[in-house]
Formats: C-alpha cells, sequence, structure tokens
C-alpha cells in the first residue's frame, strides 16, 4: 500500500514537469524512471539530484538499464550484444534509405531475439514522445516479455519534430518496416509475419501507416504486410477533431500539427479509412479517461469496423494512465499486455471472427 501511495504521489508531483518541458525526451524520461525506481527498487524519494539523474538517463535512456556489453573490437552496429532486458541482436542498426535529412541514429533499430530464433513472428514497436523526444531504448520489460513468448522485437527509431513533420516521421517508420520485411529473416524473425504497435505519438504514426497504404506504397509494400496494429493510447488518430479541441490548443500537438487546418486531415490516420484497402485488424487500448484520447479511440474503432475491418477497445483507464500503458508493459500479471496477448494468438491462429467491440479490462488481483 505504502509503494503504490509512493508511485501515486510521484506522478503527481511529476506531471507539471512533463507538461513544462513540452513533454520532452528528458520530462517523459523523468516520469519513467520515478515509476521504474519506486515499483523496481522499492520505496525511494527522487532527490534533486535523482531528478537530474532519471533526465540525464532517458537522453541516453540505456543508462537507466544498467551496463551492456558493446561489440568487441569496435564491431559495427547489428552484431550481437547483450543487455539487461534480453538478448539484444541487432543495436543501431540502419533502415534509411538515403532520403535528405536522414540521421544515423534516429534512423536506426534495435532487434531483440529469443536463442536459436528461428522463422518467429515479429513485433515492431514504435516509441512516443509527443512527435519531438523519445528513443528505441530502452524498451523496458517488453524484450523479455515478447522474447519469452516467442517473438522477435524491433524497437524503432524516427526523426523528430522540428526537423521531421509527422508526414515525414510516418514515412521513417515505413522505412524501418521494409527494412524488417527485407532483413528480419536473419534475426530468426518471419517476414509474413510483422505486427506494428505504438505508444502516444507513436501509435500515431503506427496507425497512419496502417491506414494510408501511401506509405508503404512508396517502399514497396501493402497494407497486407502487417498482419495486425497495436495502439496505445493516442489522442491524434482525427487530427482535425483534435486540434478543434480544447486539447489541441497545447504546445504539445500545435508543435508537430500546425494551425492550417487544410494539413490536419493528410495525417489523421481516420481520414485514411476504407474499405477494400486491406487494412489490418486494430487493437486499441485506452489508458486515459479524459480529454481526446477516448473519443479518437472509439472513433477510429467505430470508422474501421465501418469499413469491415476488425477494431477492438480495450479499456484499461480505470487503473493505468498515459505513462503506465506503456511502461508497464511485459509486467506480470499486467492485464494490457494479457489483451495484447491474446489478439496476436488469435492473428496468429487466423482471420479474426467478426468485427470486434470493446472491453473493460479489470487489473491483476
Amino acid at each position: 500500500m505504502r509503494k503504490r501511495l509512493l508511485v501515486d504521489v510521484l506522478g503527481l508531483l511529476l506531471v507539471p514537469l512533463i507538461w513544462l518541458s513540452g513533454c520532452s525526451a528528458a520530462g517523459l524520461g523523468i516520469a519513467y524512471a520515478a515509476r521504474s525506481i519506486s515499483q523496481d527498487a522499492g520505496p525511494a524519494l527522487l532527490s534533486a539530484s535523482g531528478v537530474a539523474q532519471a533526465a540525464a538517463a532517458f537522453e541516453d535512456p540505456r543508462a537507466s538499464e544498467g551496463p551492456i556489453s558493446e561489440p568487441a573490437s569496435g564491431a559495427p552496429p547489428g552484431q550481437s550484444v547483450t543487455s539487461a532486458v534480453g538478448a539484444l541482436v541487432g543495436h543501431d542498426v540502419g533502415y534509411e534509405t538515403g532520403r535528405q535529412g536522414s540521421d544515423p541514429h534516429l534512423n536506426s533499430l534495435d532487434i531483440y531475439a529469443p536463442p536459436a530464433a528461428r522463422g518467429l513472428p515479429v513485433l515492431i514497436f514504435v516509441h512516443g514522445g509527443g512527435w519531438s523526444g523519445g528513443d528505441h531504448d530502452p524498451v523496458g520489460a517488453k524484450a523479455a516479455y515478447f522474447t519469452g513468448h516467442g517473438f522477435v522485437l524491433v524497437s524503432v527509431n524516427y526523426r523528430l519534430c522540428p526537423l521531421a513533420r509527422p508526414a515525414e516521421q510516418a514515412a521513417d517508420v515505413a522505412d524501418a518496416v521494409a527494412w524488417v520485411q527485407r532483413h528480419i529473416a536473419a534475426y530468426g524473425g518471419d517476414a509474413g509475419r510483422l505486427f506494428l504497435m505504438g505508444h502516444s505519438a507513436g501509435a500515431h504514426l503506427s496507425a497512419l501507416v496502417a491506414t494510408d497504404e501511401t506509405y508503404l506504397g512508396r517502399v514497396g509494400l501493402s497494407l497486407a504486410a502487417l498482419r495486425g496494429v497495436i495502439l496505445l493510447d493516442s489522442a491524434a488518430y482525427d487530427v482535425d477533431q483534435l486540434m478543434r479541441s480544447p486539447d489541441g490548443q497545447s504546445e504539445l500537438f500545435t508543435a508537430p500539427f500546425g494551425t492550417d487546418p487544410s494539413l490536419w486531415w493528410t495525417v489523421s490516420p481516420r481520414a485514411h479509412v476504407a474499405a477494400g484497402k486491406g487494412t489490418p485488424p486494430v487493437l486499441l487500448l485506452l489508458a486515459t479517461p479524459t480529454g481526446q484520447r477516448r473519443p479518437a479511440a472509439e472513433g477510429l474503432a467505430a470508422a474501421l469496423r465501418a469499413a469491415g475491418v476488425y477494431a477492438q477497445v480495450a479499456d484499461a483507464s480505470a487503473f493505468r494512465d498515459h505513462i503506465s500503458i506503456d511502461a508497464d508493459l511485459g509486467r506480470p500479471g499486467d492485464a494490457p499486455t494479457a489483451a495484447i496477448q491474446a489478439f496476436l494468438d488469435m492473428l496468429l491462429a487466423g482471420a479474426p471472427a467478426g468485427l470486434g467491440g470493446e472491453q473493460v479490462l479489470q487489473p491483476a488481483s
């Protein structure tokens, strides 16, 4: 009880820091690191130096996960290393295609796989961070969980605002999917069983790539290249609706999406939903009970079902929030993780029955 109270108090104290930071990488990093400290290391309070260390750890995320053995003798990215979160078989592997403005680190990905992996389904994860922050590393408990359940996990970076806007970021995600499709067999993955998952801004970009066929089309793929999509708590599935709401006046959204309504629909996943496009089945995890995230999730799900696409909304807002829906993913007893696993198992077994619906998740007892 004392431990749970500490987590809640830390969360309340950190919300102003996050918003004052404009949801920057450091601001989100403080929240992630504080929650990790309070849950994993037992009750502890963050001193001023501890907060600074937490922010610094997110800017260099591997610092928060313990030492990583780098490849010996200056081996290039892509060679196997071992980390505290599992088998990291490819680190900072470049996927960029020489596009102007590409970046060796931001256009890269990390690959986690179980020992002797061969022909395993692949889960591609796209991090959040307000379109202007975040990193493909750390991945928390995701690597250990998904590799332990027979998946190859790929964690993707993309260029960040203001150097790249959402349409360019979605193009980066599509480039990463194409790289995975062409090269993942060398890491034990099955290119025919690719799943895409994103959190927050990463959920928006994942949804855009999975509904607007032009992104994958540019790299020679169709929407059918994705077997399923998992979206974790984004407010931006309908950017036009978001930007016309009170929430849309925040710099968190005006910075990436601007103020020109004619451009909002182009990066709205909901605007690209249509029947007969081969849009993959979608699971939407909801963790924020107020603001635009609920109407965004429910609106996208309704549009997908109307187009004949399976869409399931799983509501965890009674016991999860925007940070913990991602931070707790893969932890023992986590109900959203169980919902994701059930979704993946269903799709691996064949086509889903029906068009989905809504479910209210319950916390582990």
